[in-house]
């Protein structure tokens, strides 16, 4: 059953019918799995299930959400691309989203449901982009799930001869000191430039690496200095990626400051950039107009009981709405509708969030295909 994105304003289900609501968070991936492990995968939740259930709730009750269980499981999709899906049973709802996130297995069998348990339950995966520079080359690599991969490529050499179709009858070891330096800062500001599409097209944390004076360069000419987590200064001139990545290991070991970091960067970013929408009625807004990219939310936030005054300003924002739905906050409904259309949800720290009134959404903007991008001759 379809549900609308906002429920009725004040909180849905006020009288406990002491109802069993079972919440199922887990892996699936047909495409990378057989239909075979899937299977024996999703009967192992059912046992787990009813181990549970009947512990906690009368016969009657447990043995409709084991039904409807078993139904769901039994009509699954196994031709989605996703990652995982969320379940939700009661005697009164059922529902599945497909999503494209990564999960730990999780249960939760309670009186109610809580879809913020879900992104609670993401897994932590530390990627990030490199962006490693010399005098003479640039590489930029994008690490995810541990495996740094080159995506980028360009040296001085060609990116001259490419600019200069005249550049072979004067080589750069014939310039002066100043002519080698405008030649590097026309060189750093074409990577600067390249960096716009990479960082649309993967919104990870940014790292830069290279000797002390090529960074100075190019912290005098880039225009994504406010997205950099942090600049390696170290004489590194190889790509050795397994090197890279021991290089990597101090500067990524406590990650939730990477990412909490990285989070304020993007806030800030898409708030001069007019992408941002901040506070309960335009983010609704933004999620109507299918414009979500990522949900930044102070963790354990709940949209209270409105009074009359607020309660017009959400309903104009979302005239459809259902007092029957089977989330009970707001948040939920907005974090589930976001899921489904393969937006992301974080939880940023409270004084973070304050000044943004609590959750706020960074528009979508069109995302671009990054190949490695060589000029003629790399």
């Amino acid at each position: 059953m379809k549900q609308n994105l906002l429920s009725h304003a004040t909180k849905v289900g006020e009288t406990d019918y002491n109802l069993p609501s079972l919440s199922i968070i887990l892996p699936f991936e047909p495409k990378m799995q057989s239909k075979s492990e899937l299977t024996s995968s999703l009967q192992s939740v059912v046992e787990k299930v009813e181990k549970k259930i009947f512990d906690n709730f009368s016969v009657d009750m447990a043995l409709l959400v084991i039904q409807k269980l078993k139904y769901i499981i039994k009509n699954l999709d196994f031709s989605t691309h996703k990652k995982s899906i969320a379940i939700y049973v009661s005697p009164v709802f059922e529902k599945v989203l497909y999503l494209n996130v990564e999960v730990d297995e999780r249960i939760v069998l309670d009186k109610s449901f809580h879809i913020q348990d879900l992104i609670k339950n993401k897994k932590e995966l530390h990627q990030y982009l490199l962006l490693q520079l010399t005098e003479k080359e640039c590489r930029i690599y994008v690490n995810e799930s541990g495996e740094m991969q080159k995506i980028f490529f360009s040296r001085l050499e060609n990116f001259l001869e490419y600019a200069d179709p005249l550049y072979h009858r004067l080589k750069i070891k014939d310039c002066d000191r100043e002519c080698v330096n405008i030649n590097i800062e026309k060189f750093l500001r074409r990577i600067d430039n390249s960096l716009d599409y990479i960082m649309d097209s993967y919104h990870l944390p940014l790292f830069v690496i290279g000797n002390e004076e090529v960074l100075n360069h190019f912290n005098n000419v880039t225009n994504h200095a406010i997205l950099i987590i942090e600049n390696i200064i170290i004489d590194y001139q190889e790509g050795d990626t397994e090197e890279i990545k021991k290089i990597m290991v101090p500067y990524i070991a406590d990650w939730n400051g990477v990412k909490q970091r990285y989070l304020l960067n993007e806030l800030h970013t898409a708030a001069f950039k007019h992408k941002l929408a901040t506070g309960i009625p335009d983010v609704i807004k933004a999620v109507m107009e299918h414009r979500c990219r990522i949900l930044l939310l102070e963790e354990n936030y709940q949209y209270p009981e409105l009074n009359t005054r607020n309660e017009a300003a959400v309903y104009k924002a979302n005239k459809l709405y259902s007092r029957f739905s089977y989330l009970k906050d707001t948040v939920d409904e907005i974090i589930e509708k976001i899921l489904e259309e393969d937006g992301d949800v974080e939880f940023v720290s409270k004084d973070i969030m304050e000044q943004y009134d609590h959750i706020a959404l960074i528009i979508h903007s069109k995302k671009n295909i990054i190949y490695e991008n060589n000029y003629p001759g790399d």
